[in-house]
């Protein structure tokens, strides 16, 4: 009884200390501003409030208005992309710790919850102001919301109409935010619809399925309605074809060596080095000998687990496709492979995590595979203990690495922002670029003053810089910042 008594407060307080290991992350490297960040956090959310796109590659609009609907309501920071993102783990980690409870049995559910909160991967990632890996905390927010359908009964019509729209709604919000969440959208269906005769053998999900396509489209379609140069979002020549659902990828390639470099570049971000485009990390998901061993171990037994225990196959064979789908669908496009776009293989191999962890063991020699997939699920999650503070070192260091000299010239990026709006535009004074003329972007420096004046309170001023070419002070408008 009294075991029974503190089991609650203990697992929360796990809950707890996740989100502060993941907050010493994010404050640890809070001055780290890359130009994606700047781009992405900043400079899209601001052009999308004036009903506009940058571009085709600026194409993850969920992502944007998240981010436009925060700044309208706490006013602009610099940082306000991290703390969003900050904001979804907790949803994230809430969201994973009711469905581990849920489906595992709390003592069960310690482990898995341990090791995806303590995942070098999304610890990375959620330290940025980009929606890299926002899949993965999407996808259990959907998870949750279409398992509650699932099992809600067939006569609360009503709500559970409600529910299945919400929950194809944030599913293709999630989408809008990185396209890489498509291929989690066939995994959920299936999902659902296992759920669903699960609970009720005799149930119809026809229904269901209607009203979360119809939920599923309603974003979209207030997206490309919303924004005015809808041909920039669609499909974007001058960026050679990027669009919604497609961003920064470029063209599609079947070139086998394309395809193998891709495929390639991502195992090596898991299990040797993040050494990809804004994956830079020493110690990652599956690194060193521990971190390979125990994938192995955990695929290994999982296997075996699938066979024996007939509740855990539809889960493991779901997850098994989420983790192929998610390498093997970005290895399609040739531009900047690397581990961002197959994040979903992280929330499959978690999945597998868990059922291998609550896995019953059977008998015979079958169990020594099972006992070698839990040590292994044990080992994992060691390995993410171990390497925890060598890569929190390594980002605090990163952190003082300078990306934007705009975001820097006067201390740290929120006060050069400040600066550069009370002291030159609140004052009449241009904006001078002390780079060299083909390194002064002044698409990002320009939104982020204007998004300072504008949301903060005294509203968007005329802003006059110095053109670096002619060294004549000319005024800068939206439109212009794209090329000064």
């Amino acid at each position: 009884m009294t075991s029974n008594r503190w089991a609650a407060p203990a697992y929360w307080l796990v809950v707890v200390m996740l989100f502060a290991a993941q907050a010493a992350y994010t404050f640890g490297a809070l001055e780290r501003l890359g130009y994606e960040e700047l781009a992405e956090g900043i400079r899209n959310p601001f052009w999308l409030d004036h009903r506009l796109v940058y571009d085709g590659v600026s194409s993850n609009v969920g992502w944007y208005g998240l981010l436009l609907l925060v700044y309208k309501v706490a006013g602009f920071s610099a940082y306000i992309a991290k703390f969003v993102r900050l904001a979804l783990h907790v949803v994230f980690l809430a969201g994973s710790a009711v469905l581990l409870d849920r489906w595992l049995g709390r003592p069960r559910a310690f482990l898995p919850l341990l090791a995806v909160g303590l995942s070098p991967t999304m610890l990375y990632f959620n330290n940025l102001g980009t929606s890299y890996g926002t899949d993965v905390q999407m996808s259990v927010v959907v998870l949750l919301l279409i398992a509650v359908v699932a099992e809600r009964p067939p006569e609360s019509r009503v709500r559970r109409a409600l529910l299945g729209a919400a929950a194809g709604a944030l599913a293709m919000v999630a989408c809008l935010m990185f396209p890489s969440f498509l291929v989690y959208v066939p995994v959920l269906w299936i999902a659902f619809v296992w759920m669903a005769r699960r609970a009720d053998s005799q149930r119809r999900v026809g229904a269901d399925v209607i009203w979360m396509a119809a939920g599923f489209s309603i974003p979209l379609a207030a997206a490309v309605l919303f924004v005015r140069n809808r041909g920039a979002l669609l499909f974007d020549a001058a960026t050679g074809g990027a669009g919604v659902f497609r961003g920064g990828g470029g063209a599609l390639t079947s070139d086998p060596f394309d395809v193998t470099r891709a495929i390639g570049a991502v195992f090596h971000d898991l299990f040797v080095r993040g050494n990809s485009y804004y994956f830079s990390l020493p110690h990652t998901e599956f690194s060193g000998l521990p971190g390979v061993v125990a994938a192995w171990g955990i695929l290994a037994g999982a296997l075996v687990v699938a066979w024996n225990w007939r509740a855990s196959r539809v889960p493991i064979a779901l997850a098994g496709a989420l983790c192929v789908l998610s390498i093997a669908a970005p290895a399609l496009s040739r531009h900047l492979p690397g581990l961002r776009r197959s994040t979903g293989f992280i929330a499959g191999m978690y999945v597998i995590v868990a059922c291998m962890w609550a896995a019953p063991v059977p008998s015979g020699l079958r169990a020594l595979a099972v006992w070698t997939g839990k040590i292994a699920c044990l080992l994992l999650l060691i390995h993410h203990i171990v390497v925890y503070m060598p890569n929190a070192r390594y980002l605090e260091a990163s952190a003082r690495q300078v990306d934007d000299p705009w975001f820097h010239r006067f201390g740290g990026p929120s006060a050069s922002v400040a600066t550069w709006a009370r002291d030159f535009v609140l004052q009449g004074k241009p904006l001078t670029c002390e780079s060299p003329p083909e390194n002064c972007r002044f698409a990002e420096i320009y939104a982020a003053v204007s998004a300072y004046l504008s949301w903060n309170g005294p509203g968007e001023r005329p802003v006059m810089i110095v053109d670096p070419k002619s060294s004549a002070v000319i005024p800068i408008d939206i439109e212009r910042s794209r090329r000064p």
